[in-house]
């Protein structure tokens, strides 16, 4: 199923929720702003990218009155992300929540209007972003009833709404992120690194001058190991280098859908391997023809056939 997804789980202390209250209160933001930008560093993290957008349910929540409203807001906005190299903490979080602003100001467009006026203008990819976020702001303590507990639960497994999905929720013991993933794009691996970045942001914010390359450059370090690998001869081995060096990075982006290289090298050795029961025997030199429109699988297509 293409929409299976995993859900990793990761608490942590109240001394985490006392620094995002406490940079909240000095930045004149609500905690939504902090733990979305912290996620967003934990995405840029492990796929690579610096610039993508996040999907997220926003109404009244960078209104400082409006940040204890209880209950999921009805209306989903696309929020532009922007994460250049060489910036701090805090530049990140001043830039992004000036751009964020600019949006916020249509906050009641209804998501769905907003998409068909795409659609209609013909600009549908506008509407394609690359992960959900969303602050769960339901107190539950409230929801209890005599001689009952209640807890938010979520299964092991479930239908993804997006590659990843990322839920902050709010405790009387600290917060705690809650990720679905597709596992056709992400692996535990790559989650556990999106939460160790989460983390390390969060405490970030107690020294809001940090780098945010404390919080992305590890992914950067990885594409500087080229340099000790004997370098690839052929485009077929540079994709599968690629892929060993940085498997959760984008390769191909098509429309709304996109593969990382990890996929990219599975798809095309599956590719491979019915194409050999189809094609028998032949000779090295045999030429194997491509038609197809571009796509994402004209791509593996071509990754496929290099291999061979």
């Amino acid at each position: 199923d293409e929409m299976d997804a995993f859900v990793t789980r990761k608490k942590f202390s109240s001394e985490a929720a006392q620094i995002v209250r406490r940079c909240a209160s000095v930045q004149n933001v609500t905690p939504f702003n902090l733990y979305l930008t912290a996620f967003s560093l934990g995405y840029a993290h492990i796929t690579g990218l610096q610039n993508f957008k996040l999907a997220t349910p926003v109404s009244n929540r960078t209104n400082p009155a409006f940040a204890e409203t209880i209950g999921m807001m009805a209306n989903t906005m696309l929020l532009p992300i922007r994460l250049p190299a060489k910036q701090s903490l805090n530049e990140a979080l001043s830039t992004n929540c000036s751009i964020w602003a600019e949006h916020l100001q249509f906050d009641e467009v209804a998501f769905e209007h907003f998409i068909e006026d795409l659609a209609q203008a013909g600009h549908a990819d506008a509407g394609r972003f690359d992960a959900m976020f969303v602050l769960e702001n339901t107190d539950y303590d409230q929801l209890q009833l005599a001689q009952c507990r209640t807890k938010f639960e979520t299964p092991s497994h479930v239908d993804g709404k997006a590659p990843i999905t990322a839920f902050v929720l709010e405790t009387a013991d600290g917060p705690e992120l809650i990720v679905e993933a597709q596992s056709r794009f992400f692996t535990q691996e790559d989650v556990d690194r999106l939460c160790e970045s989460f983390e390390k942001a969060i405490y970030g914010l107690a020294d809001i001058d940090t780098p945010i390359e404390q919080f992305t450059l590890p992914l950067i370090d990885e594409l500087s190991a080229q340099s000790t690998v004997v370098a690839p001869k052929t485009i077929a081995e540079m994709f599968q280098l690629q892929a060993a060096l940085t498997p959760s990075t984008i390769a191909v982006v098509d429309g709304y859908h996109w593969l990382s290289y990890r996929a990219l090298i599975q798809h095309s050795w599956k590719l491979i391997d019915e194409l050999k029961v189809q094609l028998g025997d032949r000779k090295s030199d045999d030429v194997i023809g491509v038609y197809i429109q571009p796509s994402r699988e004209h791509i593996v297509a071509l990754i496929a056939l290099a291999q061979m």
